[in-house]
């Protein structure tokens, strides 16, 4: 949001490495006949994996493990009192269908949803959470930030939290830890099995 610093938080490692990687999923199959001529039979993506491999470069679903230990894994303690909008909530979603922002209409966009919640489009997404950030609270408080499930899989349960004034020195987060390779790490050897990727 504009002159906001947000943190990004899940509920487990897995969700954390789920919304990490979820860029990274190859969809498919592809039948490459329907975007090559006379490609045989193969799969698109096996065809650019065999491309990409012969030019020394890391094909689509294999994952740099060295791009991954340059990150670390924080567990956040969020402050001891504060609330979260809950974004999914149907008075969350009311609130937002009669608060849409002009900027958003400009676009055509004249109906929220969970659909327009969980968009792809970081513009619209990042226009409802300013929303709900200037919204105040019973009370008149302001809240911590939003949960929502991951669009990745609504077992990952997850957190934006806005760094507010008062906020970011409510958080502790402590030195955090290295991300350990898949066979020593759970979560992440789950959230590749998931996505159908490797690591290497």
């Amino acid at each position: 949001m504009p002159g906001e610093q947000t943190i990004y938080c899940a509920s487990s490692a897995e969700g954390a490495y789920g919304e990490l990687l979820g860029a990274l999923k190859v969809g498919g199959p592809y039948r490459a006949q329907e975007y090559l001529d006379d490609p045989g039979a193969d799969d698109l993506y096996a065809l650019i994996a065999r491309d990409w491999n012969d030019l020394g470069v890391r094909p689509p679903g294999v994952v740099d493990i060295h791009w991954l230990y340059a990150h670390r894994l924080y567990t956040v303690a969020l402050p001891a009192s504060g609330w979260f909008v809950e974004i999914e909530h149907a008075r969350t979603i009311t609130y937002l269908a009669s608060h849409i922002p002009l900027s958003l209409w400009e676009r055509g966009i004249d109906e929220i949803t969970v659909a327009q919640t969980r968009s792809g489009d970081r513009y619209l997404t990042t226009e409802l959470a300013a929303t709900l950030a200037a919204a105040p609270l019973a009370g008149g408080v302001q809240a911590l930030g939003i949960h929502y499930y991951s669009k990745h899989g609504t077992h990952w349960s997850c957190w934006a939290v806005w760094l507010r004034e008062g906020v970011a020195g409510a958080l502790d987060a402590g030195p955090g830890q290295p991300v350990a390779p898949p066979a020593d790490n759970a979560a992440l050897a789950a959230v590749l099995d998931i996505y159908n990727l490797t690591a290497r």
